[in-house]
């Protein structure tokens, strides 16, 4: 047994078989029962001998029902030693030492899986459970190279059905190395479910003999079948593969069925992840079939891939295609017409007020006027001194005083008209456009989520009272017309595409884009198949490079020819280039050429003072009217 370990050399170099690794991790399991919990630094170097002896001996013995460790056969640790030393790979226990610096699926590059087998039949549940629980440690990658190693009691064992496992399993890059101690002879076998005759389409038909290791007559080890250079050359014609995506519309468009409730299982072919993967798949000969669960498993869908180590764990099966930009859009503040630009300096109910008391004075001198007519001429002349006109008009007190208060009152909002008319002559006559999340929050608006995008969007935000979810995008955008002191969470391609369908496309003076609540989603297909997948991402990669699935975007999104990205971006230049006065920080504006004001109009609380002036000498007024006349009539 030791000088077949020896001999045959079991490594990549003489069964010529192209892995191009240069580091693997050598991973072993235990059974769920008698899981080891002693953890081992081991040396990369293997220098430490008593540390790789320790090592060794955690190698499991598998039984039925029992997992022994602690004693391991000269074999299996010759074929440690030896993998190791002529491939020089880094070694990693499973469970793994806690302070051995992990990095993560990523740093795996393959996996040394060795067997001793006591009974065959119960090899099947071995490998399954071993699957299970580094998938439970985080450590399973599918796209590795599996290296497993069986001894034991090999006569009973079917390579088929261990392989057609794997396969069950995603796992494809297999080589499997059956040593039967009876017949002194080491088989090298590995599968190809995607080409016969060993397999089609996935289905695994039989294994793959690569090699075998035996002695001649002279006792001298042989390695069979030298000159055969294995490779995985997968022959993906006539094959299925089965889509899932995240309901972005409209990169991914939902069929309804007849009541319009409930979502069809099936992509409409109006969406861009359909038209892009069609063309992928037909270059490939391959059949594409699209499948998405109902609303109720939509939820706990996005909810598990939204888990970092579901990513970690199912990472290689996703490929993006697309990045949606989520932001949050709000109504434009009101702008006013161009012939306010005269009355937007006062409140309504200043320009009310004002009214009012001009009618009220007219009313007042027209009566007073006619009402008295002696006045003592030094009293008239001293008006007259102060007003700086003729000594003898005009001939009553009370009118002089009247007019007096009503000149203080006149020229007061007169002036401060004047001091503003000429900066509102070039203002946009925007109110103040909130242009922050943080400006939505503090002002108390209601932050809508539709149900299906909050699932993987609405955990960027604290979750607070404020927040709203509804069905779908569409009814979003539709709540968000229907009130004030609204914001939508929601993709700007969902709200080009959905805009047209409820109102009249002019999307520039409808809603605003605070540009600094940018999220960026990437855009995933998930493939029921892990094996073409690489041959999918390099298509896919060539058509990103060359704007394909943007140019798809646009198409389909913008039917007028331009993006409602640009548009938005100009309409906030043209905003810039018009000198804007907007109050707060205007971070979605380009330059800063202009400084940013803002206004609020005058109401009476500002000209509280001229009004308290003017009815003050209205009241000394009329109390010298009353003054004069009981002097003119009883004196």
């Amino acid at each position: 047994m030791t000088h077949v370990g020896e001999s045959c050399h079991i490594s990549n170099q003489n069964v010529t078989i192209s892995l191009d690794r240069t580091e693997f991790n050598i991973s072993t399991y235990f059974h769920d029962e008698c899981i080891i919990n002693e953890t081992i630094l081991v040396s990369d170097t293997l220098e430490d001998i008593h540390g790789y002896q320790k090592f060794v001996t955690l190698i499991t013995d598998y039984e039925a029902d029992s997992c022994l460790f602690g004693v391991t056969g000269d074999l299996e640790e010759r074929i440690l030693r030896g993998l190791h030393y002529s491939n020089n790979w880094s070694t990693l226990l499973f469970p793994y030492y806690r302070a051995f610096h992990y990095h993560g699926r990523s740093d795996i590059s393959g996996y040394l899986i060795i067997i001793r087998l006591y009974e065959s039949s119960a090899i099947i549940k071995q490998i399954d459970q071993i699957l299970i629980a580094l998938d439970l440690y985080r450590m399973l990658k599918y796209s590795a190279l599996f290296i497993i190693v069986i001894t034991g009691e090999v006569d009973g064992f079917n390579v088929d059905d261990f392989i057609k496992l794997l396969v069950d399993s995603s796992v494809f890059d297999i080589i499997v190395l059956v040593y039967n101690e009876s017949k002194m002879v080491v088989r090298f076998y590995t599968c190809n479910p995607y080409e016969l005759p060993s397999g089609q389409c996935g289905s695994l038909y039989q294994s793959i003999l690569i090699n075998e290791c035996y002695f001649d007559a002279n006792g001298d080890a042989v390695l069979r079948n030298l000159t055969r250079d294995f490779e995985v050359i997968p022959n993906l014609e006539g094959c299925e593969a089965f889509l899932n995506g995240f309901p972005i519309e409209s990169l991914v468009i939902l069929e309804y069925n007849s009541s319009d409730s409930v979502y069809v299982s099936g992509f409409s072919n109006r969406s861009v992840v359909f038209i892009i993967f069609k063309y992928i798949f037909e270059a490939m000969k391959m059949t594409l079939n699209t499948n998405f669960p109902n609303f109720e498993e939509i939820k706990d869908h996005l909810i598990i891939n939204l888990n970092l180590d579901f990513y970690q764990s199912r990472g290689e099966q996703f490929i993006r295609y697309y990045t949606a930009e989520y932001y949050w859009y709000l109504q434009k503040s009101e702008a006013l017409p161009r012939w306010s630009i005269i009355l937007c300096v006062f409140s309504n109910y200043l320009w009310i007020c004002m009214f009012f008391v001009l009618l009220f004075t007219v009313f007042v001198l027209q009566y007073m006027s006619k009402s008295a007519n002696y006045v003592p001429p030094w009293w008239l002349n001293l008006i007259s001194l102060h007003l700086g006109i003729g000594i003898r008009e005009p001939k009553e007190h009370y009118l002089r005083i009247i007019l007096l208060s009503w000149l203080i009152y006149s020229t007061s909002i007169n002036t401060t008209f004047q001091c503003f008319f000429t900066s509102y002559l070039v203002d946009t006559l925007y109110q103040h456009q909130i242009d922050t999340y943080e400006e939505l929050v503090e002002e108390n608006y209601e932050l809508i989520f539709a149900k299906d995008n909050f699932v993987f969007t609405g955990n960027v935000y604290n979750t607070t009272s404020c927040m709203k979810w509804v069905d779908g995008e569409v009814d979003s955008l539709v709540y968000l017309h229907n009130g004030v002191k609204r914001a939508v969470f929601i993709p700007h391609e969902s709200v080009s595409y959905f805009y047209n369908t409820i109102c009249d496309g002019n999307v520039r003076n409808n809603l605003h884009r605070i540009i600094n609540s940018q999220k960026q989603y990437h855009l995933i297909i998930e493939f029921s198949n892990r094996h073409f997948e690489k041959r999918i991402y390099v298509l896919l990669n060539r058509l990103i490079e060359s704007g394909i699935p943007d140019k798809l975007v646009n198409d389909i999104l913008h039917l007028r020819g331009k993006s409602f990205k640009s548009m938005l971006d100009m309409n906030s230049n043209e905003l810039v280039t018009g000198v804007s006065h907007t109050k707060g920080n205007s971070t979605s504006y380009k330059s800063e050429s202009f400084p940013i004001y803002f206004y609020y109009p005058f109401s009476i609380m500002h000209m509280s003072s001229a009004f308290l002036f003017y009815f003050i000498g209205l009241g000394v007024s009329f109390f010298i009217f009353l003054v004069e006349m009981f002097l003119f009539y009883y004196i």
